[in-house]
């Protein structure tokens, strides 16, 4: 098991972990774009026996946070925290956010925001067990999707 720190060069297996995940948690927007992951100032993926199984990165706000959200200065945007359905619950997405965290703070970073859908609760109870407090909720009536937005923050 490692965390490594990475650009993404094999898109297909990280987006195979995304869609998955997103599928597990009926939170899966066929619409959605695939980031521009050479916005990320960080990605980190989980590896177990060289097979990547969770997820995650950071980078400069955009999008519907920005939308949405006073962010301040130093705020760094959580995208594609993502793992596995068959890895979940073990402890991997604590790992992740933790790395991350750190990551974050090195680039001198003070607070972290994300985007997450409605129906994943599970997402929910993760970030706010892990420190993040829910800033917000929207129905994204721009979109055809049958959730609302929730976005959540921690200072570091």
């Amino acid at each position: 098991m490692e965390i490594i720190e990475c650009q993404p060069k094999n898109l297909e297996d990280i987006e195979k972990v995304k869609k998955l995940a997103l599928k597990d948690a009926d939170a899966y927007d066929e619409e959605d774009e695939e980031p521009d992951y050479s916005s990320f100032e960080c990605f980190l993926v989980y590896k177990i026996d060289g097979d990547i199984v969770g997820t995650v990165g950071f980078r400069q706000p955009r999008g519907d946070v920005v939308k949405n959200l006073e962010l301040g200065e130093n705020v760094a945007e959580i995208k594609n925290m993502h793992i596995l359905p068959s890895h979940q619950r073990n402890g991997y997405a604590t790992k992740l956010i933790s790395e991350l965290e750190e990551k974050a703070r090195e680039h001198g970073y003070e607070r972290m925001v994300l985007r997450t859908t409605s129906v994943q609760e599970y997402a929910h109870r993760f970030y706010e067990s892990n420190g993040y407090d829910k800033l917000g909720q929207i129905d994204p009536s721009y979109k055809s999707i049958d959730y609302d937005l929730v976005f959540f923050g921690k200072d570091l």
